[in-house]
């Protein structure tokens, strides 16, 4: 439970504050980048959640069948991510000229791809997070790296709130991922 408020944490309060932050036409292209990231992310979502019960049984069954599972869906869903995100990446205009309804605007398809990019971070935070750190019963440092995330956004959206930093919003998307994944992924490497 902890753990679903901390992930809503870091990954809703840019939606939230991003009215604030954006004048009205960049708020609608920035929705609009933002609901394309959120569906992409609805189609993998149930395929991780799918896999959890699977890797709880095997991380008590056979240890050394979970370890391999874990590092052969992390190969499989990060290349797959990369190259979903390679040709999202190449589209991009395309498919913000037709959500968009024929306006185009470079700073959302800057956006986009930024949320784009921050895919293949989510992937390692959540295989290596949910998947791995929870199934061993490290729930806490997982939940740790997750308040980290939040933190951190919160941060960066206060200093952009106070007009203390100008950014592209979907830099804080990236940034926020990627600071989830690499102390999920150092955690990781040492309770391997």
């Amino acid at each position: 439970f902890f753990s679903k408020i901390l992930i809503a944490g870091y990954t809703s309060i840019l939606p939230l504050f991003a009215f604030y932050l954006l004048a009205s036409n960049d708020f609608n292209f920035f929705t609009i980048s933002e609901k394309l990231y959120r569906g992409l992310f609805s189609v993998y979502g149930p395929v991780s959640q799918s896999l959890f019960p699977l890797f709880i049984l095997l991380s008590h069954s056979n240890k050394d069948l979970f370890k391999k599972n874990i590092l052969r869906q992390l190969y499989f869903q990060l290349t797959l991510a990369t190259v979903v995100v390679i040709g999202l990446i190449y589209f991009s205009e395309d498919i913000l000229m037709l959500y968009s309804k024929g306006m185009f605007n470079e700073t959302s398809r800057l956006t986009l791809i930024l949320m784009f990019l921050s895919y293949p971070f989510m992937i390692v935070g959540n295989i290596l997070g949910l998947q791995f750190l929870v199934t061993q019963g490290y729930i806490k440092i997982m939940n740790n790296c997750f308040l980290a995330g939040t933190i951190l956004m919160l941060s960066f959206l206060l200093l952009s709130f106070f007009n203390i930093i100008t950014i592209n919003l979907g830099y804080f998307v990236l940034f926020s991922e990627i600071l989830v994944a690499i102390p999920i992924l150092y955690n990781s490497y040492k309770k391997w």
